[in-house]
């Protein structure tokens, strides 16, 4: 993978957990200081937490969707 000059001093600077953080946050998902275990497990519960809601949510909008089909 090519990696530019410019990302590659951002990652020194910053180290890979604040950056990966900061992504985390501009992409609309939850996000706390990567750089130690606690909050960074916390973002992983919150992330999974996320999905699954998502997913049920998926799921009754394709249930709902069959019945319709059905009628």
């Amino acid at each position: 993978m090519n990696v530019s000059d410019n990302l590659r001093a951002v990652l020194r600077y910053e180290g890979y957990a604040k950056v990966a953080s900061k992504v985390a946050r501009a992409q609309g998902e939850y996000a706390d200081d990567l750089g130690n275990i606690a909050d960074a497990t916390r973002s992983l519960a919150v992330k999974v937490a996320v999905n699954a809601e998502n997913e049920k949510i998926i799921g009754d909008g394709l249930r709902s969707f069959r019945r319709l089909q059905e009628l």
